[in-house]
């Protein structure tokens, strides 16, 4: 039987940017590192879960304003979700996964994480389940200089057939939504932190003014 590798990558996407853009298409393109001795992963599409509302309360603009701005990332193989945002409330990734498992009931559905992400991981609600039934893709951020250490110290608690690591230093550029939304503010450029559709909707609708 048929089935595919998806990753999932969740988030506020407020707003969309390009980190987001280069990281799904480094999934889709290959892995550069993964412990030794597990298989190597190819991934056939990305789905991009914009959240409802933050996980610690954090004010976030519409749901109706994030969802529409990840739509513009959209490509063949990276698609947008509102599955979270349809739920409404705070969405737990293990529920998340186990919902979006339903509409793909024959694929493996990896959760992609940020490398910043890792030492909290296992604080998590349902954190063993997420690599024991589904999978984990920890992304490094920027050019984190121990990223390769802190990989082998969480491999006691993390090494699995269902955990990958992506170490793609020069090619992930470390962008800040936050960073985007205080020079929209300041009436700075933005052009070369976001795709130029997701800018023009900043622009349209006053977004971060």
């Amino acid at each position: 039987m048929f089935f595919m590798n998806i990753a999932i990558l969740g988030g506020s996407f407020d707003p969309p940017h390009n980190g987001h853009v280069v990281l799904a298409n480094e999934i889709l393109k290959k892995f550069s590192f993964q412990p030794q001795g597990l298989t190597p992963k190819y991934f056939e599409k990305i789905l991009l879960v914009p959240c409802f509302a933050h996980a610690f309360g954090k004010k976030l603009s519409s749901p109706q304003d994030r969802s529409a701005m990840t739509k513009l990332l959209e490509s063949e193989n990276v698609r947008a979700s509102d599955i979270e945002i349809q739920k409404t409330g705070i969405s737990y990734s293990i529920k998340t996964l186990h919902d979006l498992q339903k509409q793909f009931p024959t694929d493996h559905l990896y959760w992609v994480i940020g490398s910043d992400q890792l030492a909290e991981f296992h604080t998590w609600e349902g954190w063993k389940e997420i690599i024991k039934d589904f999978g984990l893709i920890v992304a490094q951020r920027g050019n984190e200089k121990h990223f390769q250490q802190n990989v082998e110290e969480s491999l006691q608690e993390l090494k699995s057939e269902n955990t990958l690591f992506l170490l793609a230093p020069n090619d992930i550029p470390n962008i800040s939504s936050t960073e985007i939304r205080e020079k929209v503010k300041r009436n700075e450029s933005i052009h070369n932190l976001v795709p130029k559709s997701v800018e023009e909707y900043i622009v349209k609708h006053s977004l971060y003014e």
